[in-house]
């Protein structure tokens, strides 16, 4: 799209799926939004993730995490259907959402250790779960949970959808230079480069991940399958195994190794993995945080912030959207989104 010389009410610099859902919420509600990132299409973190929906997995039981952060990823992640739906009422587009639940399983004392401390979690908050009968269990699996929490999209076609519905939308004016706005309100929503767009320091910083994708065949799963720090994510066209977790690592390629370890904790429990076509390796870095919540909120008189999701930027992005439209355009907070604000003081790792 042109640069135009209408008035801005906000400039959203990033365009990962925060940054686009953050510019979409806001100019529907009638505000003029200029979406700001040097590349486009953009094809960062969202774009190498695999889509988990996962407050279960990825903010229960976690160690060291913010003390709401599972309150915050449930309420997202229950804005997720409507969420999924509005999008491809507006670009007739499929978003990929899918309901089905993911499981949950244990092969080693080390994975049985992490269910058991994200299953003693969702028993204190009053979450549901079910333990999986002995004939659901895959491969070496030796028992497990059914997370009705925990859901997933295909992110790149949620990407592929916001980008359209962005383009498409009259009051989104789309940039590759930001000097140009410099005057107006600021969102900034980049990721791990945060911390250089803004006026004050955040600990966010970044945390590479290493996945494969695969061909589908006969006997995958229908939905995740989390066992410790790998998961197995089916998509329509392809299956994702992923991912490492690297604090402070800027990576862009793979390592070989890492691969075909996360191959093989796969084909423990679905062993005709071990024999597919491999259809892309790729690295992403992930915007991570001490206490692996999120920055939302404002940090001056003319600068908000909505970053350091870690590994919930996809299942984060609806809530994030609302939250920050409605203190960017109407001045209103609440009570939880003030606990993860930009100034609770984190300190770096």
């Amino acid at each position: 799209m042109t640069l135009t010389a209408k008035p801005v009410d906000c400039v959203v610099r990033g365009a990962g799926i925060i940054g686009l859902s953050s510019a979409l919420e806001m100019a529907l509600r009638g505000a003029d939004i200029v979406l700001v990132d040097p590349v486009w299409p953009p094809r960062g973190a969202s774009w190498a993730a695999a889509g988990m929906i996962a407050p279960a997995f990825e903010a229960a039981g976690q160690n060291g995490a913010h003390d709401r952060l599972f309150e915050l990823c449930m309420k997202s992640a229950r804005l997720w259907p409507e969420w999924s739906d509005h999008l491809t009422r507006l670009t007739a587009m499929a978003s990929g959402y899918s309901s089905t639940a993911s499981k949950a399983v244990a092969i080693d004392e080390e994975t049985d250790r992490q269910l058991a401390s994200v299953l003693n979690d969702l028993d204190e908050f009053g979450v549901e779960w079910q333990e999986l009968a002995k004939g659901d269990l895959p491969g070496d699996a030796y028992w497990g949970a059914r997370l009705p929490s925990d859901t997933q999209v295909d992110n790149r076609l949620m990407i592929e959808a916001l980008i359209t519905a962005c383009e498409q939308c009259e009051r989104i004016t789309i940039s590759r230079d930001e000097r140009a706005w410099s005057d107006a309100l600021q969102l900034v929503t980049a990721g791990w480069q945060t911390p250089g767009c803004l006026p004050v320091p955040l600990p966010i910083y970044p945390v590479s991940g290493q996945m494969v994708s695969l061909e589908r065949g006969s006997g995958d799963p229908i939905a995740p399958v989390r066992c410790g720090s790998v998961y197995i994510a089916p998509k329509s066209d392809r299956i994702i195994i992923g991912a490492t977790v690297e604090p402070n690592v800027k990576r862009q390629d793979v390592d070989q190794a890492n691969i075909f370890d996360l191959m093989r904790t796969a084909a423990r429990l679905f062993p005709d993995l071990a024999h597919r076509k491999i259809v892309e390796t790729w690295a992403g870095i992930r915007p991570g945080s001490p206490d692996h919540a999120p920055f939302l909120g404002q940090v001056d008189a003319r600068t908000f912030v909505a970053a350091g999701h870690h590994r919930n930027g996809i299942l984060l992005a609806p809530l994030t959207a609302r939250y920050m439209a409605d203190l960017i355009l109407e001045g209103r907070s609440t009570d939880l989104l003030q606990a993860f604000s930009p100034l609770r003081g984190v300190a770096a790792p």
